[in-house]
């Protein structure tokens, strides 16, 4: 069964809010657990949310951050962000808060919504992201072309490595090569 891939409304919040709570929480221990077992992002208000449902299940979701909506947490993760990267910033977005829900994952939802989140990059002409990969998923990410752009940065106890790619390295990926041989 396919993952029904659409844009977040004011009908998922809730939803979104559990996921990232039991995500960032629960799993990963970047926050402490929250009494209401919901974490809202700071940047929500301008999130542009992306979510997997299975049924009527939330099965995963990614948060992006468009240029000049919201700063960069992942440059927020750099001790000096490069001139390169401050010249790009207006085609510059970032993916966030990855979430799959771990009885859907190896499921294919991953690439659903990474397929999602492209094809909203292509649409606003963005030609950069930036993620902050948790460090064991570093592989995956740089089998997609991204490339790391500063150290490992520890919060609570999830490691996080801060990570740039271009429209040109994610059309020249293996990714990008099996992507295509799917559609």
């Amino acid at each position: 069964m396919e993952p029904i891939i659409r844009l977040a409304n004011e009908e998922d919040w809730d939803n979104i809010a559990q996921l990232i709570h039991n995500t960032y929480a629960l799993e990963l221990g970047q926050y402490a657990p929250a009494d209401s077992g919901r974490i809202v992002d700071r940047n929500h208000d301008t999130n542009l949310y992306i979510v997997a449902y299975m049924q009527d299940e939330l099965a995963g979701m990614l948060s992006m951050t468009l240029p000049s909506t919201a700063s960069f947490s992942t440059l927020n993760r750099l001790p000096v962000v490069s001139e390169d990267i401050q010249q790009n910033l207006s085609k510059t977005a970032e993916i966030r808060l990855l979430a799959i829900k771990p009885s859907y994952r190896r499921q294919g939802v991953f690439n659903q919504l990474m397929k999602a989140a492209i094809i909203s990059c292509y649409q606003r002409e963005i030609e950069r992201v930036l993620i902050s990969a948790i460090d064991n998923r570093v592989g995956l990410y740089e089998f997609m072309g991204f490339q790391a752009i500063g150290d490992p940065v520890p919060e609570g106890t999830a490691v996080y490595v801060p990570m740039l790619i271009t429209r040109q390295s994610l059309e020249r990926s293996p990714y990008m090569e099996k992507m295509m041989a799917v559609a």
